[in-house]
């Protein structure tokens, strides 16, 4: 386990976070066929993972002696940050970005038994294979480049959740609330919402 770091640590959810994104992409490619951006922001990462990935790292790696408390912790933490995020981003935002309610034993279409098995299988593999590789690389760079890294990724975090809340709470009133998964719709949305922007903003300009 890193010590306790936090530009550190927030490298490692973003590299988390990034690692889910594509994981989630290469996904819906396999059983959509297609590119679908999964996830709230607009650029190449899903904060849900870097949060469980931490999570996971920070209450679990001091039980690396018992895996079979690894994986059932791991299915609990992971299960109730999805379900829990699910909720709130419907309330907030009257739409969904997931829903299992097809998927067998779910639980109100937020979580299924399928995932929340995976959950259990990668937090073991974070604990005893992805987290300690990740660290040695980190542990190799100067505390310049961390900083420097650490500094771009906040500016980059930051301006794009400016930029997807605001588009989103834009048009969270076109959403009928209905329980379905409208990451596409909802990205295709947003990414339209910004680019009038951009082009309003060099109207102006120009």
């Amino acid at each position: 386990m890193v010590k306790f770091d936090v530009k550190k640590y927030f490298l490692l959810f973003t590299i988390y976070s990034v690692v889910g994104w594509i994981l989630e992409v290469l996904l819906a490619v396999v059983c959509l066929h297609k590119f679908v951006n999964r996830g709230f922001l607009i650029g190449p990462y899903l904060p849900i993972y870097g949060f469980g990935c931490i999570l996971i790292v920070l209450l679990l790696d001091k039980y690396k002696d018992k895996p079979v408390l690894i994986v059932l912790l791991s299915i609990l933490i992971c299960s109730t940050l999805e379900y829990f995020t699910s909720f709130l981003l419907e309330v907030a935002f009257n739409t969904r970005w997931w829903d299992y309610s097809n998927v067998f034993a779910n639980i109100n279409g937020r979580i299924c038994l399928s995932t929340t098995l995976l959950f259990g299988m990668l937090g073991a593999l974070i604990i005893y294979i992805v987290n300690p590789f990740f660290v040695k690389l980190l542990d190799k760079l100067s505390n310049k480049w961390v900083n420097t890294i650490f500094v771009i990724f906040i500016c980059i975090f930051s301006l794009d959740t400016i930029l997807s809340l605001t588009s989103i709470l834009s048009i969270r009133n076109s959403f009928d609330g209905k329980i379905k998964d409208t990451t596409e719709e909802v990205s295709k949305r947003a990414i339209r919402f910004i680019k009038d922007i951009i082009l309003n903003i060099k109207e102006l300009v120009l």
